[in-house]
């Protein structure tokens, strides 16, 4: 009985919350292209190519489609950010106080 590993979701082990946000085990994160599709930022055919590129150079696939020109950087950061689960902050024009 004691011999046993101990699951994500026992007690013994410590909750790591980048890890395994949830009690339940990891939750899959949907791919970026999937969300991109979705939210219809691409075409199957662009995504198709940027895949090619990303697979054949090693590129992050949200750089190959900002250097292809086909999607803007706020939306690869609103859905990564969607993709990972924090919220989006967009801090241009908000001015910081000088302590």
């Amino acid at each position: 009985m004691g011999d046993r590993d101990p699951s994500p979701g026992d007690a013994s082990r410590p909750a790591d919350p980048v890890r395994n946000p949830s009690p339940d085990g990891p939750r899959r994160r949907p791919p970026l292209g999937q969300l991109l599709l979705e939210h219809e930022l691409v075409t199957p055919d662009q995504l198709a190519r940027a895949l090619e590129i990303h697979r054949a150079t090693g590129e992050r696939l949200g750089r190959v489609l900002l250097d292809m020109g086909i999607v803007d950087p706020e939306h690869v950061a609103r859905l990564l950010s969607q993709q990972i689960g924090i919220p989006y902050v967009r801090l241009a024009g908000v001015g910081l106080a000088e302590d």
